[in-house]
């Protein structure tokens, strides 16, 4: 990955950051999808076990919101399971 690339991925993981942080705790759907999109920017920057770490609270956030978005709660388990026992892609 191009160093510009790998910037941009990083402004926007804080960013990612700073939304979340300001996100009602209750707000179950905006978490799981921040949390989700987190995950995937923190995978391109090859940070793999963060996430799935992040992947996981998305998987969270998604069961706690009473599974309203099928298609979201599909999406992490995908994300989730393209990840190997070690943090990386198969």
């Amino acid at each position: 990955m191009g160093s510009h690339r790998a910037g941009r991925f990083a402004e926007a993981e804080t960013a990612l950051r700073a939304l979340i942080g300001a996100v009602d705790d209750k707000d179950h759907s905006r978490l799981c999808y921040l949390h989700g999109l987190l995950g995937t920017i923190l995978n391109s920057l090859g940070r793999h076990d963060d996430a799935t770490g992040a992947l996981r609270e998305a998987l969270n956030q998604a069961e706690h919101s009473g599974g309203d978005d099928q298609d979201l709660l599909e999406t992490v388990r995908r994300e989730i399971g393209e990840l190997d026992a070690n943090g990386e892609r198969k």
